[in-house]
């Protein structure tokens, strides 16, 4: 049997984080080989007297640690500690990730045994609420519950999240977070361990094994992110977007990537920020009539999102720090992700070529 960490970093998470512990403490694996590290990074809120509480009452082996610090800094407070006390995994678990199967720390067993070192993450399912109670009465439900799958498959993926995620001693000894990643740390880590030769795998059950809950609200951590953090480690950032999206060329690439989310968000605000930089040039020039149409366009662009950020109920403050965030950002992470993807095109496709003769690795019923 593996000993196992189980890290959790956390920063104003109240909401979840009871939950969260709850789905932990329940899971069937022997007590003397589990171990609970929570990486509190100076909430605000009663975060930390809920994790000690929940911990205490459910009697687990636990440490609390509380230090200001971003995700990747905590994360790797977090490696640090399974290394100094000889751990064989670490399973990753985000503050708002309810656990649904109690038997998944038996499955990783397994799965380790049998494929050895590399990055395994679980398969998990986003919800979004309108109301707390809502939250709160599936958080119980999951908790409560369990589930059985008819087979397990691990698939090799070339990159992944860390909401549900274990990492093997080897990896974990090898391969750090980087402090310069204030969002995208994850993917980083994963190109990191395939280029060091550790396999990233995706663990997929007939259901999720776990929920990942939310409000249905802009997310606090990019909200609040000041401009600084935000271009802090751009140019690596950029590479994970490039290698997130990559699909074996980059023609295909591209069009994966101007059809995600993530890609129509910074394709948005890019052009918002193009057109409010023609409209002063063509102002410049002499172009009133230009220059006023690409106002125009500007103000809706901007004023739509400023309208679905307040619906998000930000604050006026936070709706201005993202939009003057967004327009600063967008058009250089943008042109950068494109240089990483022809600067890293052999790599990348190196790592999808490993991938497509690994995959699939097996698939057992439970």
């Amino acid at each position: 049997m593996l000993r196992i960490l189980i890290g959790i970093t956390c920063r104003n998470a109240e909401l979840t984080i009871g939950h969260v512990l709850e789905s932990v403490c329940g899971l069937r694996y022997p007590r003397d080989l589990l171990h609970v590290l929570v990486v509190d990074a100076e909430s605000s809120d009663s975060t930390v007297k809920i994790v000690e509480k929940a911990l205490t009452r459910y009697g687990i082996s636990h440490e609390v640690i509380v230090r200001r610090c971003t995700i990747p800094e905590g994360r790797n407070m977090i490696l640090d500690y399974a290394k100094e006390h000889d751990f064989n995994v670490v399973l990753f678990v985000d503050a708002d990730v309810v656990i649904h199967d109690k038997k998944i720390l038996t499955y990783l067993t397994d799965i380790v045994n049998k494929h050895g070192d590399g990055v395994y993450m679980f398969r998990f399912e986003y919800r979004n609420f309108r109301s707390i109670q809502e939250l709160e009465e599936f958080a119980r439900k999951i908790v409560s519950g369990d589930i059985s799958h008819e087979r397990i498959v691990v698939r090799c993926v070339p990159w992944c999240q860390m909401a549900l995620t274990a990492v093997t001693r080897n990896v974990f000894v090898n391969v750090r977070f980087d402090h310069d990643l204030t969002f995208s740390e994850d993917v980083y880590y994963g190109l990191e361990a395939w280029t060091r030769g550790y396999k990233v795998c995706h663990i997929v059950g007939t259901s999720p094994f776990g929920y990942d809950l939310n409000l249905r609200r802009r997310n606090s951590l990019y909200v609040n992110m000041s401009l600084r953090d935000y271009l802090r480690g751009l140019r690596k950032k950029s590479t994970a977007l490039a290698y997130k999206h990559y699909r074996g060329t980059i023609v295909e690439t591209l069009l994966d990537f101007a059809t995600s989310r993530e890609g129509k968000k910074l394709l948005y605000h890019t052009v918002c920020a193009l057109a409010l930089a023609s409209a002063l040039l063509s102002l410049l020039s002499g172009s009133l009539f230009l220059s006023l149409v690409l106002s125009l366009f500007y103000v809706v662009g901007t004023l739509a999102y400023a309208t679905r950020l307040a619906l998000d109920r930000c604050r006026i403050c936070n709706i201005l720090r993202c939009i003057v965030k967004q327009q600063l950002t967008s058009p250089l992470l943008f042109l950068l992700s494109l240089m990483s993807l022809a600067k890293f095109h052999r790599t990348f496709r190196s790592i999808h070529g490993n991938i497509s003769k690994m995959n699939s690795l097996s698939f057992f019923g439970s």
